[in-house]
């Protein structure tokens, strides 16, 4: 039986306040996240969270005013990071960041009229960035190229349809992908690629689920993985896109909390999710790396481990005991089809689980602990 595929697992939170909206950029196996806050506070700190330790490490300042919804990308060893709003002022102002020396210097300011939660990447050595929200809440279409070198951006061909804020994003070779966002007739959910050696968009297979602002995206071995976001209520919904097939698969969800503009990575064979808000006021500081290898059964139990299930049949609620402690573990059940359509975090020996929107019929759970080692596996019937 095939089951959502990859694996969660909670790694340390930013030691700072919760944010929403912040900036990232990775360099080698570090990522950089500055700026971002809540509907009150805003910020212009800089973050080094380290993958190989797992830990967090301040930096220089970012030199421009506090704000949220910047752009950032990094090329050949340097950050660049800048335009976004604080909600009042929107900004074009644009920075180059020194990793060896920590220290910041301006570079040509950001030609496009959008500079809130535009879209943004890198590919070679280049940076690309455009559409998002100017001062009259419009959502212009104009696309720009920035090259470091000589310190200069290149109009390209706008957006073929309509303009929007609060893209996902991410590259997979010399191919980036953008999808969701908010523009003139609301939430979107289409996905599109840019190529950016024939300055090209191709409409692509539009991302499952409800449409969307705030999604969040990152590449890992050559897949995209987007999830997350906003459609009326924070979401937590998490997808893999094979730009070979042209085709979305469907991911175990997110462990966080539902949230909307997240910030998130990719560092080697994992993607890293985290921060964002539930509703502009809720701020979170969790980060979770995504394995995308994880957990693609409900078989080939690590160890045997007792489980029982009482009671079984669940009317209301039911209490699944297993005979090992566990520490930050899931508890994943599906239906007969295969997908997942519960998902619960615990800790110890015991989790309680309601019948809540589970229909009447037979599901399989299967629980797992942090260090994606299946440990226990069983039958539910609901009532």
């Amino acid at each position: 039986m095939a089951m959502a595929q990859g694996w969660w697992l909670q790694k340390a939170s930013l030691p700072s306040a919760g944010r929403f909206g912040a900036a990232t950029f990775v360099i080698g196996n570090s990522a950089y996240v500055g700026c971002g806050g809540s509907l009150a506070v805003f910020t212009q700190d800089l973050w080094e969270y380290n993958s190989t330790n797992d830990s967090w490490t301040q930096k220089a300042n970012f030199p421009g005013a506090p704000r949220l919804g910047c752009v950032a990308f990094a090329i050949n060893g340097k950050g660049y990071l800048g335009a976004g709003s604080d909600l009042t002022i929107f900004y074009n102002d644009f920075f180059e960041y020194d990793p060896a020396a920590n220290t910041w210097t301006a570079k040509a300011n950001y030609p496009g009229t959008g500079s809130l939660i535009n879209a943004n990447f890198a590919i070679g050595n280049f940076g690309y960035v455009g559409l998002g929200q100017d001062a009259t809440s419009t959502s212009p279409t104009d696309f720009y190229k920035y090259d470091p070198v000589l310190n200069t951006w290149t109009p390209l061909n706008a957006f073929t349809s309509t303009g929007r804020y609060a893209w996902g994003c991410f590259t997979i070779g010399t191919m980036a992908y953008l999808g969701c966002g908010n523009g003139p007739t609301g939430n979107t959910n289409d996905m599109w690629e840019y190529n950016p050696a024939t300055d090209t968009w191709t409409q692509k297979a539009n991302l499952p689920g409800v449409t969307r602002e705030g999604a969040a995206g990152f590449a890992v071995n050559g897949k995209g993985y987007m999830g997350t976001g906003l459609d009326g209520s924070a979401l937590n919904d998490f997808y893999e896109y094979d730009p070979v097939n042209n085709t979305w698969a469907t991911m175990l969800a997110y462990a966080g909390n539902p949230t909307v503009y997240t910030t998130c990575f990719s560092i080697g064979n994992y993607g890293y999710f985290g921060l964002g808000t539930a509703d502009g006021s809720i701020v979170y500081n969790e980060l979770w790396q995504f394995d995308p290898t994880g957990l693609t059964a409900v078989n080939n139990i690590e160890k045997k481990t007792t489980v029982t299930v009482f009671p079984n049949p669940l009317v209301t609620e039911s209490i699944i005991s297993i005979s090992e402690n566990c520490d930050n573990a899931q508890l994943l059940i599906y239906d007969v089809n295969g997908k997942l359509v519960k998902q619960v975090l615990f800790s110890g020996k015991e989790v309680k689980i309601k019948k809540e929107n589970l229909s009447s019929g037979e599901y399989f759970f299967t629980i797992a602990n942090q260090s994606e080692k299946k440990i226990a596996s069983g039958k539910l019937i609901v009532q």
